[in-house]
Protein backbone atom coordinates (compact mmCIF):
# COMPACT_ATOMS: atom_id res chain seq x y z
CA UNK A 1 0.00 0.00 0.00
CA UNK A 2 0.97 3.62 -0.38
CA UNK A 3 -0.53 6.74 0.50
CA UNK A 4 -0.31 10.11 -1.56
CA UNK A 5 -1.70 13.71 -0.83
CA UNK A 6 -4.04 15.14 -3.05
CA UNK A 7 -2.74 19.04 -2.65
CA UNK A 8 -5.98 21.41 -1.76
CA UNK A 9 -3.92 24.58 -0.71
CA UNK A 10 -0.67 24.90 2.18
CA UNK A 11 -2.79 23.56 4.69
CA UNK A 12 -4.66 20.94 3.43
CA UNK A 13 -4.55 17.65 1.62
CA UNK A 14 -6.64 14.30 0.91
CA UNK A 15 -5.01 11.18 2.07
CA UNK A 16 -5.46 8.73 -0.57
CA UNK A 17 -4.48 4.80 -0.13
CA UNK A 18 -3.28 3.12 -3.62
CA UNK A 19 -2.90 -0.44 -3.62
CA UNK A 20 -1.40 -1.03 -7.18
CA UNK A 21 0.58 0.75 -9.62
CA UNK A 22 -2.30 1.50 -11.71
CA UNK A 23 -5.43 1.56 -9.80
CA UNK A 24 -8.73 1.43 -12.46
CA UNK A 25 -11.22 1.65 -9.36
CA UNK A 26 -11.79 4.44 -7.08
CA UNK A 27 -13.45 4.03 -4.21
CA UNK A 28 -14.36 7.45 -1.70
CA UNK A 29 -16.85 8.76 1.04
CA UNK A 30 -17.28 11.54 3.26
CA UNK A 31 -18.15 14.35 0.88
CA UNK A 32 -20.79 15.08 3.31
CA UNK A 33 -19.20 15.73 6.28
CA UNK A 34 -21.95 14.10 8.51
CA UNK A 35 -22.35 10.89 6.27
CA UNK A 36 -19.93 8.54 8.75
CA UNK A 37 -21.18 4.99 7.58
CA UNK A 38 -18.98 5.07 4.20
CA UNK A 39 -15.63 6.60 6.13
CA UNK A 40 -15.96 3.94 8.27
CA UNK A 41 -16.31 1.03 5.86
CA UNK A 42 -13.53 2.07 3.61
CA UNK A 43 -11.15 2.49 6.51
CA UNK A 44 -12.01 -1.50 7.30
CA UNK A 45 -11.48 -2.24 3.70
CA UNK A 46 -8.29 -0.18 3.22
CA UNK A 47 -6.94 -2.37 6.80
CA UNK A 48 -7.65 -5.43 4.94
CA UNK A 49 -6.69 -4.80 1.96
CA UNK A 50 -3.27 -4.02 3.68
CA UNK A 51 -3.03 -6.88 5.88
CA UNK A 52 -3.47 -9.13 2.48
CA UNK A 53 0.24 -7.33 1.20
CA UNK A 54 -0.83 -7.72 -2.41
CA UNK A 55 -1.63 -5.60 -5.42
CA UNK A 56 -5.18 -4.44 -6.52
CA UNK A 57 -6.50 -1.97 -8.94
CA UNK A 58 -8.08 0.50 -6.46
CA UNK A 59 -7.80 3.79 -4.74
CA UNK A 60 -9.19 4.97 -1.72
CA UNK A 61 -10.45 8.45 -0.60
CA UNK A 62 -12.37 7.12 3.45
CA UNK A 63 -12.72 11.24 3.51
CA UNK A 64 -12.78 13.62 0.72
CA UNK A 65 -14.16 16.82 2.80
CA UNK A 66 -12.22 16.95 5.63
CA UNK A 67 -13.54 20.33 6.44
CA UNK A 68 -16.83 19.36 7.00
CA UNK A 69 -16.31 16.14 8.56
CA UNK A 70 -14.20 17.78 11.25
CA UNK A 71 -17.30 20.08 12.15
CA UNK A 72 -19.77 16.88 11.25
CA UNK A 73 -21.76 18.86 9.01
CA UNK A 74 -23.06 18.22 5.42
CA UNK A 75 -21.61 21.56 4.11
CA UNK A 76 -18.46 23.09 4.75
CA UNK A 77 -18.90 25.05 7.72
CA UNK A 78 -16.02 28.09 5.57
CA UNK A 79 -18.28 28.79 3.05
CA UNK A 80 -21.68 26.80 3.56
CA UNK A 81 -21.10 25.23 0.15
CA UNK A 82 -22.74 21.20 -0.12
CA UNK A 83 -19.65 19.93 -2.15
CA UNK A 84 -21.55 17.20 -4.42
CA UNK A 85 -23.95 20.11 -5.50
CA UNK A 86 -20.92 22.34 -7.25
CA UNK A 87 -19.83 19.62 -10.52
CA UNK A 88 -18.42 20.29 -12.76
CA UNK A 89 -16.12 22.85 -11.49
CA UNK A 90 -15.40 25.49 -13.65
CA UNK A 91 -13.70 28.71 -11.46
CA UNK A 92 -12.07 28.10 -7.77
CA UNK A 93 -14.78 30.30 -5.73
CA UNK A 94 -13.95 28.92 -1.91
CA UNK A 95 -12.17 26.02 -0.65
CA UNK A 96 -15.33 24.16 -1.38
CA UNK A 97 -14.36 24.82 -4.80
CA UNK A 98 -11.29 23.61 -4.53
CA UNK A 99 -11.40 20.45 -2.97
CA UNK A 100 -14.15 19.66 -5.94
CA UNK A 101 -11.73 20.64 -8.56
CA UNK A 102 -8.92 18.54 -7.02
CA UNK A 103 -11.41 15.68 -6.40
CA UNK A 104 -12.74 16.08 -10.10
CA UNK A 105 -9.24 16.07 -11.74
CA UNK A 106 -8.02 13.38 -9.48
CA UNK A 107 -11.37 10.97 -10.19
CA UNK A 108 -11.17 11.72 -14.36
CA UNK A 109 -7.92 9.20 -14.26
CA UNK A 110 -10.50 6.09 -13.31
CA UNK A 111 -12.66 3.34 -15.30
CA UNK A 112 -15.20 3.23 -12.19
CA UNK A 113 -16.39 5.37 -9.58
CA UNK A 114 -18.01 4.39 -6.44
CA UNK A 115 -19.43 7.30 -3.96
CA UNK A 116 -20.74 6.46 -0.83
CA UNK A 117 -23.54 8.22 1.09
CA UNK A 118 -25.58 7.81 3.61
CA UNK A 119 -29.30 8.87 4.70
CA UNK A 120 -28.89 10.15 7.66
CA UNK A 121 -31.47 10.16 10.51
CA UNK A 122 -32.91 7.36 8.76
CA UNK A 123 -33.77 3.77 8.82
CA UNK A 124 -32.58 3.07 4.99
CA UNK A 125 -32.45 0.10 2.82
CA UNK A 126 -29.16 -0.38 1.17
CA UNK A 127 -29.12 1.40 -2.33
CA UNK A 128 -27.76 2.45 -5.47
CA UNK A 129 -28.68 5.67 -6.75
CA UNK A 130 -29.79 5.82 -10.35
CA UNK A 131 -28.97 8.84 -12.35
CA UNK A 132 -31.81 8.52 -14.71
CA UNK A 133 -29.22 9.65 -17.78
CA UNK A 134 -30.10 8.51 -21.30
CA UNK A 135 -27.21 6.53 -21.13
CA UNK A 136 -28.67 3.06 -21.29
CA UNK A 137 -25.66 0.90 -22.11
CA UNK A 138 -23.80 3.07 -19.26
CA UNK A 139 -26.84 2.93 -17.14
CA UNK A 140 -26.96 -0.83 -17.83
CA UNK A 141 -23.25 -1.66 -16.14
CA UNK A 142 -23.91 0.39 -13.60
CA UNK A 143 -27.11 -1.03 -12.73
CA UNK A 144 -25.18 -4.59 -12.92
CA UNK A 145 -22.31 -3.44 -10.39
CA UNK A 146 -24.99 -1.93 -7.49
CA UNK A 147 -26.31 -5.51 -7.84
CA UNK A 148 -22.72 -7.22 -7.35
CA UNK A 149 -22.84 -5.08 -3.91
CA UNK A 150 -25.56 -6.47 -2.75
CA UNK A 151 -28.12 -3.23 -2.70
CA UNK A 152 -31.21 -4.03 -1.53
CA UNK A 153 -32.65 -1.79 -4.41
CA UNK A 154 -32.15 1.15 -6.99
CA UNK A 155 -33.19 4.52 -5.95
CA UNK A 156 -33.94 6.43 -9.48
CA UNK A 157 -33.50 10.03 -9.63
CA UNK A 158 -36.66 12.17 -10.87
CA UNK A 159 -34.97 15.35 -11.94
CA UNK A 160 -38.43 17.24 -11.79
CA UNK A 161 -38.99 16.61 -8.36
CA UNK A 162 -35.48 16.89 -6.99
CA UNK A 163 -33.42 19.38 -8.95
CA UNK A 164 -32.12 20.67 -5.93
CA UNK A 165 -29.70 16.96 -6.42
CA UNK A 166 -27.94 17.95 -9.63
CA UNK A 167 -24.15 18.81 -9.32
CA UNK A 168 -22.87 15.70 -8.01
CA UNK A 169 -19.42 14.30 -9.02
CA UNK A 170 -21.01 11.11 -10.15
CA UNK A 171 -23.04 13.11 -12.96
CA UNK A 172 -20.21 14.71 -14.25
CA UNK A 173 -18.20 11.59 -14.77
CA UNK A 174 -21.61 9.87 -16.53
CA UNK A 175 -21.60 13.04 -18.49
CA UNK A 176 -17.89 12.20 -20.23
CA UNK A 177 -19.02 8.65 -20.19
CA UNK A 178 -17.09 7.33 -16.95
CA UNK A 179 -18.75 4.34 -14.86
CA UNK A 180 -19.36 6.64 -11.94
CA UNK A 181 -22.60 6.07 -9.36
CA UNK A 182 -23.52 6.24 -5.86
CA UNK A 183 -24.30 4.33 -3.09
CA UNK A 184 -26.81 4.96 0.54
CA UNK A 185 -25.84 3.39 2.97
CA UNK A 186 -27.69 3.33 7.03
CA UNK A 187 -26.40 5.76 9.16
CA UNK A 188 -23.81 3.86 11.77
CA UNK A 189 -26.23 3.84 14.94
CA UNK A 190 -28.76 1.58 12.61
CA UNK A 191 -25.91 -0.34 10.27
CA UNK A 192 -26.34 -4.16 11.08
CA UNK A 193 -23.49 -5.80 11.67
CA UNK A 194 -24.87 -8.05 8.67
CA UNK A 195 -25.13 -5.47 6.04
CA UNK A 196 -21.73 -3.68 7.27
CA UNK A 197 -19.88 -7.20 6.64
CA UNK A 198 -21.91 -7.64 3.17
CA UNK A 199 -20.90 -4.27 1.90
CA UNK A 200 -17.25 -5.31 2.88
CA UNK A 201 -17.05 -8.26 2.00
CA UNK A 202 -18.71 -7.37 -1.51
CA UNK A 203 -16.55 -4.38 -2.53
CA UNK A 204 -13.25 -6.51 -1.67
CA UNK A 205 -14.72 -8.64 -3.91
CA UNK A 206 -15.41 -6.11 -6.93
CA UNK A 207 -11.53 -4.96 -6.75
CA UNK A 208 -10.04 -8.60 -6.42
CA UNK A 209 -12.39 -9.85 -9.48
CA UNK A 210 -13.27 -6.34 -10.96
CA UNK A 211 -12.19 -8.58 -14.33
CA UNK A 212 -14.66 -11.22 -13.85
CA UNK A 213 -18.60 -11.23 -14.88
CA UNK A 214 -20.47 -13.00 -12.02
CA UNK A 215 -23.97 -14.07 -11.98
CA UNK A 216 -26.51 -11.88 -10.28
CA UNK A 217 -29.85 -11.20 -9.31
CA UNK A 218 -31.19 -8.26 -11.20
CA UNK A 219 -31.98 -5.37 -8.79
CA UNK A 220 -35.65 -3.34 -9.00
CA UNK A 221 -35.41 0.28 -9.88
CA UNK A 222 -37.69 2.88 -7.86
CA UNK A 223 -38.28 6.39 -8.29
CA UNK A 224 -37.84 8.05 -5.25
CA UNK A 225 -40.86 10.13 -3.52
CA UNK A 226 -39.82 12.29 -0.38
CA UNK A 227 -42.73 12.72 2.17
CA UNK A 228 -42.40 15.92 3.91
CA UNK A 229 -44.10 16.61 7.46
CA UNK A 230 -47.18 18.90 7.59
CA UNK A 231 -46.96 19.38 11.20
CA UNK A 232 -44.37 20.38 14.09
CA UNK A 233 -44.08 17.30 16.75
CA UNK A 234 -42.54 14.64 17.54
CA UNK A 235 -42.81 11.61 14.85
CA UNK A 236 -42.49 7.95 15.50
CA UNK A 237 -42.19 5.34 12.69
CA UNK A 238 -44.36 2.16 12.29
CA UNK A 239 -43.48 0.52 9.62
CA UNK A 240 -39.89 -0.36 8.80
CA UNK A 241 -38.13 0.24 5.58
CA UNK A 242 -38.85 -2.56 2.68
CA UNK A 243 -41.86 -3.35 2.99
CA UNK A 244 -44.93 -2.73 0.32
CA UNK A 245 -47.37 0.40 0.77
CA UNK A 246 -50.95 1.03 -0.16
CA UNK A 247 -51.94 4.63 -0.50
CA UNK A 248 -53.68 5.26 2.87
CA UNK A 249 -51.57 3.16 4.71
CA UNK A 250 -50.26 4.74 8.23
CA UNK A 251 -46.11 4.70 8.18
CA UNK A 252 -45.73 6.64 11.53
CA UNK A 253 -47.78 9.13 13.74
CA UNK A 254 -46.79 12.15 14.37
CA UNK A 255 -47.55 14.33 18.40
CA UNK A 256 -47.94 17.80 18.42
CA UNK A 257 -47.32 20.36 21.34
CA UNK A 258 -50.96 19.80 22.72
CA UNK A 259 -50.54 16.79 23.00
CA UNK A 260 -52.70 15.88 19.99
CA UNK A 261 -51.67 12.58 18.15
CA UNK A 262 -51.87 12.47 14.33
CA UNK A 263 -51.44 9.15 11.61
CA UNK A 264 -49.29 10.22 9.14
CA UNK A 265 -50.57 7.69 6.28
CA UNK A 266 -48.35 7.39 2.86
CA UNK A 267 -49.37 9.48 -0.29
CA UNK A 268 -48.56 7.01 -3.00
CA UNK A 269 -48.30 3.16 -3.60
CA UNK A 270 -44.67 1.94 -3.28
CA UNK A 271 -42.05 0.45 -1.29
CA UNK A 272 -41.05 1.94 2.10
CA UNK A 273 -36.88 2.75 1.18
CA UNK A 274 -36.20 5.00 4.55
CA UNK A 275 -38.10 6.13 7.64
CA UNK A 276 -37.23 9.21 10.01
CA UNK A 277 -36.07 8.06 13.51
CA UNK A 278 -38.28 8.60 16.39
CA UNK A 279 -37.23 12.42 16.56
CA UNK A 280 -38.30 16.31 16.62
CA UNK A 281 -39.68 17.28 13.49
CA UNK A 282 -40.43 20.69 11.62
CA UNK A 283 -43.37 21.37 8.95
CA UNK A 284 -41.61 20.63 5.99
CA UNK A 285 -39.12 18.21 7.19
CA UNK A 286 -38.26 14.52 5.28
CA UNK A 287 -40.10 12.09 7.21
CA UNK A 288 -40.54 9.11 4.94
CA UNK A 289 -39.11 8.28 1.00
CA UNK A 290 -41.60 5.71 -0.71
CA UNK A 291 -40.28 4.10 -4.10
CA UNK A 292 -42.69 4.04 -7.07
CA UNK A 293 -42.07 0.92 -8.85
CA UNK A 294 -39.85 1.90 -12.72
CA UNK A 295 -41.59 -0.68 -15.37
CA UNK A 296 -39.75 -1.57 -18.05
Amino acid sequence: MKVEQIKIDKKNKIPVYLFGTEPKILLMAGVHGDEKTGVVILQKIIKQLQNNKKSYPVAIIPCVNLPAYQANSRVNPKDQIDLNRIFPVVKIKSQSYQIAKAIQNFAEKFTLVIDIHVFTGQYTLMCGVELNTKKDKLNKKVRRIMSQLGMEAICRMDHASEPKKDGSLCAYLQSKNMLAFGIELPPLEVLTKNNSKKIINNLITLVKNSHKKTKIKKLQSYTRLHVFSEHTGIFSPKKIPGINLKKGDIVGILKEKNTKTLAVSSPFDGKLISVSYKKFVKKGDKIFVVGKRVIG
